[in-house]
């Protein structure tokens, strides 16, 4: 793929080419174009988190949470953050954490059905967890040696 290659200043048209290197699914491109965009405009929570996103789709995950970290300092009850960066727990199987993100969402708005049924579903992501350990409980290992 050819390089991208972008010189003017203006937040708005950066996002925009951005946004298209994302919709085109050109996220090495637009992974390198959003390093330089942040720097160009390193509080633009636009680029930022469309940077999340693209990493995301690059499937690199811890890189996503750490600029999600970032950005949640800046913005610590932004409901988009937070439940992105729920998301982002429960991919990689952080439910406690992803528990957390999702009832601060509902702290700040009761009333968020998404938060309410995506926090069912960890419920259930932790039920099956604990069944899929192949945890032997102390008696049931008992039992079997006195056979």
């Amino acid at each position: 793929m050819a390089e991208v290659t972008f010189n003017v200043k203006d937040e708005r048209v950066q996002l925009k080419a951005l946004e298209d290197l994302f919709k085109q699914k050109r996220f090495s491109d637009a992974l390198n174009l959003a390093r330089r965009f942040k720097e160009d405009f390193p509080r633009s929570f636009q680029i930022r988190f469309l940077q999340v996103r693209i990493l995301k789709e690059l499937n690199r995950l811890g890189e996503a949470e750490d600029a999600l970290r970032d950005l949640m300092l800046v913005f610590p009850n932004n409901l988009n953050l937070l439940q992105e960066m729920g998301k982002l727990c429960i991919e990689r199987n952080k439910y406690n954490e992803a528990t957390e993100h999702y009832n601060k969402i509902l702290f700040l708005d009761p009333f968020n059905s998404a938060a309410k049924t995506t926090l069912d579903k960890i419920k259930l992501l932790k039920k099956s967890e604990k069944r899929d350990t192949g945890f032997i409980s102390y008696s049931s290992e008992k039992i079997h040696r006195a056979d």
